[in-house]
């Protein structure tokens, strides 16, 4: 099964989100379309040609030299995890070509999101959870030997 990873701003949220784990969540699609719009690069993952995850970079400015990252997974990602972990250690490496760092909020109870996090470098600070969720932070290589 071919999967791609490719920057685009065209996706049938309402299908992506019906797979993913907030299908019940009221206004769903709404946020999703507003990360998208502040977005400075949006990609979506697919398997066979099916959206398998949608995620992108926020800047707070255009010269911010960090990001906020957010991404919504589907089951498909599930079924194919071993190709989507080696890809986005791939697509880190080169955003941090970017930006000297990448950060984001993870849920606390999210094993499987914390522990991707890690395998991408990301320090997750489980010492500062607040309402149920961590912030993590993941720099560069020449960042985290300084």
């Amino acid at each position: 099964m071919k999967i791609k990873i490719e920057e685009s701003k065209v996706i049938d949220l309402a299908s992506v989100i019906k797979r993913s784990p907030h299908a019940d969540a009221v206004g769903a699609e709404r946020k999703l379309r507003s990360f998208m719009n502040k977005s400075v690069y949006t990609w979506a993952g697919t398997v066979g040609g099916e959206t398998a995850c949608v995620f992108g970079l926020i800047a707070p400015t255009i010269l911010a030299d960090e990001a906020y990252l957010w991404l919504l997974v589907t089951d498909l990602v599930e079924d194919h995890q071993f190709l989507f972990v080696r890809y986005s250690q791939r697509f880190i490496e080169e955003v941090l070509t970017d930006f000297r760092a990448i950060v984001g909020d993870v849920e606390i109870t999210n094993t499987r999101a914390i522990r991707w996090l890690r395998w991408l470098g990301a320090t997750v600070q489980t010492d500062l959870v607040f309402k149920g969720y961590a912030p993590f932070r993941i720099r560069a290589k020449s960042c985290r030997e300084a």
